[in-house]
């Protein structure tokens, strides 16, 4: 097998996948990566290090537009928190059972539903933000 002299040029190894890019990644990869970027942990230790290197990725878009979008991630990550509540997941796996896990279960999904029921709020008002800006911006 004979090797190509140009380093640029991709192996059919190298170019089969776009690593770190979800949109490459099949079926329930994909969606376990689009999770992981909501969650609470992942969140705060993106900001520490957007933080700590100065660099914000998102420097065009207005500040409104930017708490906006922040909201609707706080959201996404308390509906993670309700999703994956410790106290329930660990009575659950210690086998309680009855008006216990019950009570667990329900204030797991009342904060579930909190999470949903603010990055929905938010991504609408985010949804009417952006068409008043798009009607504001002046057309070619």
């Amino acid at each position: 097998m004979e090797m190509s002299e140009n380093p640029d040029e991709a192996s059919p190894v190298e170019g089969s996948g776009a690593q770190g890019d979800p949109a490459a990644l099949p079926g329930v990869e994909a969606a376990m990566f689009g999770l992981v970027n909501y969650c609470p942990v992942t969140l705060l230790g993106t900001k520490a290090v957007e933080t700590i290197c100065c660099d914000d990725p998102s420097d065009h878009i207005s500040s409104a537009e930017r708490v906006l979008r922040s909201n609707v991630m706080l959201g996404y990550g308390i509906t993670l928190a309700g999703l994956f509540c410790p106290i329930f997941w660990i009575s659950y796996l210690a086998g309680v059972t009855g008006v216990e896990l019950m009570w667990h279960a329900a204030a797991s999904g009342f904060i579930a539903l909190a999470g949903l029921s603010l990055a929905g709020w938010y991504r609408h008002q985010l949804g009417r933000f952006e068409r008043s800006a798009d009607r504001d911006r002046p057309h070619r």
